[in-house]
C-alpha cells in the first residue's frame, strides 16, 4: 500500500475490502507499506510502487511458509464478489484448466513468443492476466513451491532491476523471464483479463475491447490509472457502494442503501479506522486455517 500517495477515507475502504473477503472465504491477508520498501529501490532508481510487489510476496511466504498460493492484488483493485472463493473459482485444476489462454502471445497482440498448448493445470505455478500492451501485473496468484519462489527470486534480481527498460516496469522484466526461460513458461497459466483483473469501464478507452472491461458479475474491479488521473476515490465509490449493498442484502435479492457506506470520514477519524483494520489482519491470519493446502 502507497500510504503517501492515497487519501485515508480510500484506503480505509481497500483494506477493509480485503479483511472482509478473507474473513468470509477463511483466508489470511498480508498488507505492507511500499516505503518499507524503498531503500531497496534507489541503487538503480527503481518504481517502488512496482517493484515491491515482488519483495513483498516473499516476505508472505515468510510469514506463511505453508500456504500453499498467494494472491497479490494492488491497492487499485477491489473485490467485488466475496462470495467467490478463490481456490473453487481458479486454483483448483479442473477450475483453472478450462480458461487458461494457449498459444497465447506473451506481448499482445503478435508477439513471437506464445504459451504452451499443452501446459498442464496441475502443474501451473503463476496465474496472471494481460492488457492491450504485455502483462498485467496489477494482480497475480502464485504458487508457494520451487518454481514460484523462484520465479521471485529471478524476477527481483538487481540485473533485472539495474537494466535500463525493466527500472521503472517490472512487468518487462517477468515477460522477459518467460519469454527466457521455457521451463518457468511452461508453469505459467494466462487467464482472461476479467478473471481476476477486470477494468473499470471509466477508465478505458473508448476502443478496448469488452474483454477487458468489468461486467455486473465480475470478481474484481480494477480502477486503471486512477493514481496518475488523480481519482480514485470518485471512481471507486460507486463500486464500492455496490460491494456494501450486496452485503448488507445479501440472501435477500434486494439492494437497499447503506448509509454507513456513504458516511463522509474526516482524515482524523480514517486513520483511527486504518490502525483497528490493519490490527484486525493479524487477528484474521492467526485464525486463518492456514495450514491446510487447500488455503491461500
Amino acid at each position: 500500500i502507497n500510504f503517501p500517495q492515497l487519501e485515508p477515507s480510500y484506503l480505509v475502504k481497500i483494506i477493509q475490502n480485503r479483511v472482509d473477503y478473507a474473513h468470509k472465504n477463511g483466508y489470511a491477508i498480508y498488507s505492507r507499506w511500499v516505503q518499507e520498501f524503498t531503500p531497496i529501490f534507489q541503487e538503480y532508481k527503481n518504481d517502488p510502487e512496482g517493484w515491491s510487489k515482488i519483495f513483498i510476496l516473499r516476505e508472505a511466504m515468510y510469514a506463511f511458509p505453508h500456504a500453499k498460493w498467494f494472491w497479490y492484488i494492488d491497492e487499485y483493485s477491489l473485490i467485488m464478489r466475496d462470495d467467490i472463493n478463490l481456490n473453487n473459482y481458479l486454483l483448483r485444476p479442473k477450475a483453472l484448466d478450462p480458461i487458461m489462454l494457449r498459444n497465447q502471445p506473451l506481448i499482445p497482440p503478435d508477439g513471437a513468443v506464445k504459451t504452451y498448448t499443452h501446459t498442464v493445470a496441475e502443474d501451473v505455478s503463476l496465474i496472471l492476466t494481460q492488457n492491450e500492451r504485455n502483462l498485467n501485473t496489477d494482480n497475480l496468484i502464485i504458487k508457494n513451491d520451487l518454481t514460484g519462489r523462484a520465479i521471485l527470486e529471478l524476477w527481483m534480481d538487481p540485473l533485472f532491476r539495474k537494466y535500463p527498460s525493466f527500472r521503472k516496469d517490472e512487468s518487462n522484466a517477468l515477460a522477459h523471464l518467460l519469454q527466457w526461460h521455457p521451463v518457468i513458461l511452461s508453469k505459467t497459466a494466462i487467464v482472461p483479463p476479467r478473471a481476476i483483473a477486470a477494468l473499470a469501464p471509466e477508465k478505458a478507452p473508448e476502443t478496448r475491447s469488452n474483454e477487458f472491461i468489468y461486467q455486473s458479475a465480475d470478481f474484481v474491479v480494477s480502477l486503471g490509472d486512477c493514481k496518475i488521473s488523480k481519482d480514485c476515490e470518485s471512481i471507486l465509490a460507486p463500486y464500492w457502494d455496490k460491494t456494501q449493498m450486496l452485503g448488507a442484502n445479501q440472501g435477500n435479492g434486494q439492494e437497499q442503501p447503506n448509509h454507513a457506506a456513504q458516511e463522509k470520514l474526516n482524515k482524523r477519524d480514517t486513520t483511527d479506522k486504518i490502525d483497528k483494520i490493519m490490527g484486525a489482519e493479524d487477528n484474521i491470519a492467526n485464525d486463518a486455517d492456514i495450514v491446510n493446502n487447500e488455503n491461500i
